[in-house]
């Protein structure tokens, strides 16, 4: 959760666009081939109605809501968290290494670049098939899960907003 919202812009410096729509385009289609197979969804216990499968789409809206309120120019100076789901440098350093990019945290705020870093973050460390609570424990956990102190928070609060 994102309490010291600033509005930040890149740093200024030139960037070569035609080699950033070629980055997007191939973490896009890596990702995409790689969570092709994903399955069900697993509620938390007490939910009513689970659906069937992974809603990408609302679950990611549900990350951008309770992280930034959809705002995807966010930084969180204290924890140098960027753009609409608030990622850090380990986690964008583990998901460029899983998607063969060199995303900075300035592209983060580019919500195509943030949803492609969000997805090869969990490509890189969950197993197919995803499930929303996969997906919700290691964004707000990290790799080593739920060690968080607002971890039920955060998820009784994403979990409102998922639909």
């Amino acid at each position: 959760m994102c309490s010291e919202i600033k509005y930040m812009q890149p740093d200024g410096n030139a960037f070569d666009g035609v080699i950033w729509i070629v980055k997007s385009a191939l973490a896009v289609s890596i990702l995409l081939a790689a969570t092709s197979g994903l399955s069900y969804a697993s509620f938390r216990a007490g939910q009513a109605n689970p659906p069937r499968t992974l809603n990408w789409n609302a679950l990611l809206k549900a990350i951008a809501a309770v992280e930034t309120g959809n705002n995807p120019q966010a930084v969180n100076e204290r924890e140098q968290a960027y753009g609409v789901y608030q990622m850090r440098n380990l986690a964008l350093i583990d998901a460029n290494h899983s998607a063969g990019t060199n995303f900075s945290l300035y592209d983060l705020q580019d919500t195509r670049v943030a949803t492609s870093m969000l997805r090869a973050y969990c490509h890189r460390y969950l197993e197919a098939p995803y499930t929303v609570d996969k997906v919700v424990d290691l964004w707000n956990g990290g790799p080593t899960g739920k060690a968080n102190a607002d971890y039920k928070q955060y998820v009784k609060n994403l979990y409102e907003e998922y639909k």
